[in-house]
Order: C-alpha cells, then sequence, then structure tokens
C-alpha cells in the first residue's frame, strides 16, 4: 500500500489575538481548532482516507488593511494524526504517513493577496509533509466573530509532489 498525502485542510482554526484587542498576532484556541487532511491510499477498497490532526499551532501576524504584510506558520504533530475513515486504524493511518519518520508537518504563509468576496484571500504557502517541500496557492475564508476568527480554507498538494 503506497499512500499520498493528496489535500490537506489549510486550517480551520479559531484564532484569537495574541496582543491587545485591534492587534495583529494571533495564536490558535486549540480547544476549538482543528487541522483535516485527505490522503489518496492506493489499496484495493480504499481510495480516500480523511483524517484529523489533533496537537498543532498556530502563530501569525495578520492584518487585513494590508494583507500582503500578513504571515502565519502551522506546525503539526503528525504523532496526533486520527483517522476518521471506517476501516482504517489509527495506527495504519499513521504507518502510511510515515510518522515516525517524519514527525511534524509544516505549513508556513509566505504571501497574501485579496481574493474576489469580501474577507476571501489568495494564500500563497510553502508545505514540508512527509520529506517533501511543497508550495502552492490557498484561498483562504476568514470568518470573524467579536472575540475570534476563523480561517479556512483547502491546500491541495501539486501532482507531481504526489508521486503520480
Amino acid at each position: 500500500m503506497r499512500t499520498l498525502l493528496a489535500s490537506a485542510l489549510f486550517l480551520l482554526a479559531t484564532a484569537v489575538p495574541a496582543t491587545a484587542p485591534g492587534g495583529a498576532d494571533y495564536h490558535a484556541d486549540l480547544s476549538r481548532s482543528t487541522v483535516r487532511f485527505k490522503a489518496v491510499v492506493n489499496q484495493a477498497l480504499v481510495r480516500e482516507v480523511k483524517g484529523t490532526m489533533k496537537r498543532f499551532s498556530f502563530t501569525g501576524r495578520l492584518d487585513g488593511s494590508a494583507p500582503e504584510t500578513s504571515r502565519a506558520s502551522v506546525v503539526v504533530n503528525m504523532v496526533s494524526v486520527t483517522s476518521d475513515t471506517f476501516g482504517v486504524s489509527d495506527s495504519l493511518l499513521r504507518d502510511k504517513l510515515r510518522v515516525r519518520e517524519y514527525p511534524t508537518a509544516t505549513i508556513d504563509v509566505t504571501a497574501v493577496r485579496l481574493g474576489g468576496a469580501a474577507d476571501s484571500y489568495e494564500v500563497d504557502v510553502a508545505a514540508k509533509a512527509m520529506g517533501r517541500d511543497l508550495a502552492g496557492s490557498v484561498p483562504v475564508k476568514v470568518v470573524r466573530f467579536a472575540d475570534h476568527m476563523r480561517l479556512l480554507g483547502t491546500y491541495v498538494m501539486p501532482k507531481d509532489a504526489q508521486g503520480r
């Protein structure tokens, strides 16, 4: 069986200000945040595995009035990966994602541009997962609340990086 990371939900994170209200530094509230992923598995009867990464960190400087100055970093503890797919155990998934060899994955935001809709952005990322250096662009939607915000976006790994 060969596992190829096909896409990762860039972040479904509840970001809260790390400084006074109106500040631009944020971190993830892990009690209300999630990183999810989808992996393509070449095995009879199983084509796609979905999972959740429960331990990660998010830090960033986000500026809605000057998005080009925004930066963020996500570091995922791959040992915390769990399967959300019936019939695929957490331990099998961790083995196929080679967690012992690659215990962390990182996603760094390298550029941010305004998107076409309100509170939407195009975010360039540099990711490192399973020993691969990957780059891509992620459409991100920001949902704002009085005391926090959620960042929603999906990163799809380029097919050439997936070994296809």
